[in-house]
């Protein structure tokens, strides 16, 4: 781990809110327009810390700071109106699971604990299923369809890191509270187990769209 990196983390990230949060005039599309890209640069910068195998400068941070950029990235993928932010949210959010739940690069004992496995099943499960129900996230756009490939590897993931545990908790309550029969329920736990993603893509549109209640 770097420690410089560790040392300026909460800095770059505070000053980077504080603008994003900024009161901004009445239709200033310029100004509009310099907060997403504000945005992006933000979600790009905690991917490339993700991707780069050094999640543990996240981990390091004092808990506040964990839980504010754990609930950043769930509100970019979530909120933003960009599909290709939501994808490299869902990119950064699979690396976590990847890191804290495999427990290879954490430093803090709160990642590898049941206290962040809560928060994947109760913060981050759901908006695999909501985001593809939202009525801004086209399937026919090629970033939006690259997104649901993102989300699809995220909850593989959770069956590589969590196996039956996770697959358990998929079937017997999650899916199940959001009124989807129970025989899809088990046909999408076996398709998490194959690695076909193609297929599993097609499939898992399909299933979505059983719940268009869900998104709202």
């Amino acid at each position: 781990m770097s420690p410089f990196l560790s040392q300026v983390f909460t800095p770059i990230v505070e000053r980077i809110i504080s603008c994003i949060n900024r009161p901004m005039e009445p239709d200033d599309n310029e100004e509009y327009r310099d907060k997403l890209n504000l945005h992006k640069s933000y979600y790009l910068f905690i991917n490339s810390i993700c991707i780069n195998g050094v999640t543990e400068v996240i981990a390091s941070q004092n808990m506040e700071q964990v839980n504010s950029v754990l609930g950043s990235i769930v509100e970019g993928a979530s909120t933003s109106p960009d599909s290709s932010v939501k994808r490299i949210c869902f990119m950064s959010l699979k690396k976590l699971v990847e890191g804290w739940i495999g427990g290879q690069n954490v430093l803090l004992d709160y990642p590898s604990t049941s206290g962040f496995i809560d928060y994947v099943y109760k913060e981050i499960l759901p908006i695999c299923f909501v985001v593809p129900l939202q009525p801004t996230f086209d399937l026919n756009e090629g970033q939006a369809y690259l997104c649901l490939g993102e989300i699809v590897s995220l909850l593989k993931e959770l069956v590589t890191q969590r196996g039956e545990e996770f697959l358990l908790y998929l079937q017997s309550q999650y899916l199940p509270s959001l009124m989807i029969p129970t025989d899809i329920g088990q046909e999408m736990s076996v398709r998490l187990q194959e690695n076909d993603m193609k297929s599993l893509k097609i499939y898992f549109k399909a299933c979505s769209v059983l719940q268009p209640h869900v998104a709202g």
